[in-house]
């Protein structure tokens, strides 16, 4: 990417079902439009802390699931697409999520503890070609997914959970380094999802420098 300049963005933040929201929002089904509470919020520290360590972060804040939750990955992607065409030193697409995890109708919370401070568990989430898209290169995607689940494991043996390989690409063939990122589950505070946030920020440049 050194042929775009060294202020080019590399990392492109965005967010298919930006209205999902953490236990502050359960009153409102774990979801609002208020993006200080919901993952949009998350999207925002990942991008300061990549941006303030020198890397160039562009954050779509558009919540693609208000007009229609079951379409939202259309048009996302073509957001997405857009964004590339006009940017194309981005090597990394992370579309950030927050997961959902119950048991016997109760929401699990999936907790991790890293130097005293509670932090939401992540998970990354991989597509493939198995469900029929024109996804061929997905195990790209998947060597970045396996290298970054490696390094994040390093800052703790509990903040990662396994990888989530799906049948659906969810349209990852727009690049190598594009990624779903679940932070918590609706059971977490989004406190505990920006402390993760700030470790994924910290372990992503560290890997980018390698």
């Amino acid at each position: 990417y050194d042929k775009y300049g060294k202020d080019a963005p590399l990392v492109l933040i965005y967010h298919t079902h930006g209205t999902e929201a953490y236990a502050e929002c359960a009153s409102c089904g774990y979801r609002t439009e208020d993006t200080s509470l919901n993952v949009v919020a998350v999207g925002d520290v990942i991008t300061d802390s990549l941006t303030k360590k020198g890397i160039g972060t562009i954050h779509i804040k558009e919540m693609f699931d208000i007009e229609d939750f079951n379409t939202a990955y259309d048009r996302s992607t073509e957001a997405v697409r857009d964004v590339l065409a006009d940017n194309p030193s981005i090597q990394y697409v992370l579309d950030i999520h927050r997961d959902s995890v119950d048991r016997n109708g109760d929401y699990i919370k999936c907790m991790s503890e890293i130097d005293g401070k509670e932090c939401a568990q992540l998970m990354l989430v991989c597509g493939t070609d198995e469900g029929g898209s024109d996804h061929k290169k997905w195990q790209n995607n998947l060597t970045f997914s396996l290298q970054l689940q490696s390094s994040l494991w390093e800052k703790s043996p509990s903040l990662m959970r396994a990888i989530d390989l799906k049948e659906a690409s969810f349209y990852q063939d727009t690049r190598a380094g594009a990624l779903i990122v679940e932070f918590g589950t609706s059971a977490n505070t989004l406190e505990e999802a920006k402390s993760s946030a700030r470790i994924f920020a910290d372990t992503l440049s560290e890997y980018m420098e390698k």
